[in-house]
């Protein structure tokens, strides 16, 4: 429709210019009136389905597990005990000053930890060593302790160690069921004289009778697990032998907590650091 310009300048909101004079658009009718309401009702919708699905995807309580034992680190005495030691300590004090809730549960096969950790169950695992296996599945968070495994004889009964092979002529002893890293491993792959004992006082038995060379182990679980007639000067660690593993925590990548992982490193950068110092100094004092 063309009009003059006098009778359209009523309706200036509904018109365009053309090259014959002013044309007159089509005024909304109540079908697009109703359709354009449906979409601003529907975007409000989809808006207010994102604000909540992200306020319940928030950290709001962290829920910790970890090994049922790893002395010093983890102490504790039966699957369904609560658990004490270094990691525990720490969890408290990081996520206290996150100012987060958390809770760490009883103590359970460590399968079932890892499997609650895949399948979202738990948020984090407080205590594990890193493998290629484990970084696929779980988001790794800085190391926050070194635990250490070394060669350990009985006072005054060392030997020269510069390395592994060093222990081929020599009888040695390790906890059954541990796999030790390397290089100290080859000693267990490896035609080496190492007997697997199961009972924890036998490992310190057969040192001081002289049955065995040395035993591989962590020094501080060692120290930890101690009959009480041993004493951890009645021992020595050939310190060349010395081996650091890095312990760090996990996230399950179903967490809402992953969100928080910048900041809980900040405070496991902070607290690990003097923790490392005190752990490896810990190996050699008395």
């Amino acid at each position: 429709m063309v009009c003059p310009r006098q009778t359209c300048v009523a309706r200036h909101d509904h018109i365009v210019r053309s090259s014959e004079g002013y044309e007159m658009l089509d005024t909304p009718n109540s079908g697009t009136l109703m359709r354009l309401a449906l979409y601003h009702f529907f975007g409000l919708c989809l808006l207010l389905i994102g604000v909540i699905q992200s306020a319940a995807a928030e950290c709001t309580k962290v829920r910790l597990s970890g090994p049922p034992v790893w002395p010093p680190y983890v102490n504790g005495e039966e699957i369904g005990s609560k658990r004490s030691g270094v990691a525990i300590e720490l969890v408290d004090r990081v996520f206290s000053e996150l100012e987060i809730p958390h809770e760490i549960d009883d103590a359970k096969p460590w399968a079932r930890v890892v499997s609650d950790l895949e399948n979202g169950e738990i948020d984090i695992v407080f205590a594990l060593l890193s493998s290629p296996s484990r970084r696929e599945k779980f988001i790794f968070t800085e190391s926050w302790l070194d635990d250490y495994y070394a060669v350990v004889t009985y006072k005054g009964k060392e030997f020269p160690y510069n390395r592994i092979e060093d222990l081929k002529t020599r009888r040695g002893v390790v906890y059954h069921g541990i796999n030790l890293p390397t290089p100290l491993r080859k000693a267990q792959t490896e035609d080496y004289d190492l007997l697997e004992l199961p009972d924890i006082p036998s490992l310190y038995k057969m040192l001081r009778l002289g049955r065995a060379d040395y035993i591989i182990t962590s020094p501080l679980t060692f120290k930890k697990l101690m009959p009480e007639d041993y004493a951890w000067s009645d021992f020595s660690v050939l310190e060349p032998s010395v081996v650091r593993i890095p312990l760090y925590m996990a996230m399950s990548k179903k967490s809402p907590c992953t969100a928080i992982l910048d900041q809980l490193n900040e405070k496991l950068l902070m607290h690990g650091k003097q923790l490392k110092t005190e752990s490896y100094s810990q190996i050699f004092s008395n």
